[in-house]
């Protein structure tokens, strides 16, 4: 019968090696998911996943409640990235990415191509929200994807279910703003004072241009609900 992570922790916590060993290489997945996440790709990548491993073991003795293991190797990874996570200069990231050439224009890959471009302009819009509010894209993703149960994500927040949900819904509001402003400076010709009040990265100043804004002004509202990009 396969252990519990509770029944590894402890069994680590009491010397045992090998249950550390499979306790990291259960989770690897999702801490690379995590970190690669919240570091957009970064090379830096797997080095951080190695180091938050080398905490976990180096810090697992610390670990009161071995329940609660997933969350608090969550922690030790958002805690790492926070070390050495830089913001990426504002405006030069959120421009399009080039044409596939080998796009099938048949109506199914239409759609496909509708999906990712959508897609691309939401991850572009992570890039104009707050540095908390990415953490929390980044953990509300592996919810989504499975990866997390809403406790767990909660536990790594240090905040309660309730509290968390909250925090989820104002995030989603943040990026659907941000995913507005994406939309404006990439449309063609672009408006000189959005490029003004683009200036200093700052999300509640372009919001209110492109709202005030007859040329900036989305055509149509987006829906409620971002995906996770």
């Amino acid at each position: 019968m396969e252990l519990t992570d509770a029944e590894l922790v402890t069994a680590g916590q009491n010397g045992d090696r090998d249950a550390v060993a499979v306790l990291l290489n259960r989770h690897l997945r999702l801490t690379y998911h995590v970190i690669r996440r919240a570091l957009d790709g970064h090379p830096d990548t797997d080095d951080l996943v190695q180091e938050t491993m080398i905490r976990a073991v180096e810090k697992l003795a610390d670990l009161r409640d071995p329940t609660r293991f997933r969350a608090w190797l969550i922690t030790i990874a958002i805690r790492q990235v926070k070390n050495r996570a830089r913001r990426p200069p504002p405006m030069s990231l959120i421009s399009p990415d080039p044409p596939d050439p080998g796009v099938d224009v048949a109506d199914e890959a239409l759609d496909r191509a509708g999906r990712d471009e959508r897609r691309r302009r939401f991850r572009a819009a992570a890039r104009w929200i707050s540095d908390e509010d990415r953490w929390l894209l980044t953990l509300w993703s592996r919810e989504l994807d499975g990866d997390l149960t809403r406790a767990e994500l909660a536990d790594a927040l240090h905040v309660s279910r309730p509290h968390a949900a909250v925090r989820i819904n104002r995030m989603r509001a943040h990026l659907i703003r941000a995913h507005e402003v994406v939309t404006a400076y990439e449309a063609r010709p672009r408006c000189p004072g959005l490029t003004r009040a683009a200036e200093g990265h700052l999300l509640a100043r372009v919001s209110r241009h492109i709202q005030s804004c007859p040329s900036c002004r989305p055509a149509t509202p987006l829906p409620a609900c971002a995906p996770a990009c």
